[in-house]
């Protein structure tokens, strides 16, 4: 642990496959994501619902492997947890994949072997009846 309370997960597989391992329980989307939004790894209920493989975004922008865009989509729940260092939860309607969805993005205490910041992003589908966002 370094002395800001940090850890360094560095290039750890055997740590990040033991997680993989545990994302992959879950029914939701869920993926780790650095602060400059690059993917190291995504859960197994991203082929159930956007048939995509894990595999194929880890190092992609989570914009470009999720929302097909190339630019973070407006209102960003990473972008405000990396702001505000707090978890940020919310109902988001995403435009490109036609998706409602309670959309979460927390921060955690590990960091890559370059120094960024690491959050884990989860997003689980809704129905627009279920959503108090604007769409």
């Amino acid at each position: 642990m370094g002395s800001s309370g940090t850890v360094k997960l560095g290039d750890d597989e055997e740590l990040l496959d033991t997680l993989q391992e545990f994302m992959d329980a879950f029914p939701f989307f869920m993926f780790i994501v650095d602060e400059e939004h690059r993917v190291l790894r995504a859960n197994k209920a991203i082929y159930w619902q956007l048939k995509q493989n894990p595999e194929s975004v880890v190092g992609e922008c989570c914009h470009r492997a999720f929302h097909r865009s190339e630019e973070p989509l407006e209102g960003c729940l990473l972008m405000e947890a990396k702001a505000t260092n707090d978890i940020v939860e919310k109902n988001i309607y995403d435009p490109n994949n036609d998706m409602h969805c309670f959309s979460c993005v927390y921060p955690t205490a590990f960091i890559t072997s370059d120094g960024k910041r690491l959050f884990v992003h989860t997003a689980r589908h809704t129905g627009k009846d279920d959503c108090d966002c604007d769409k």
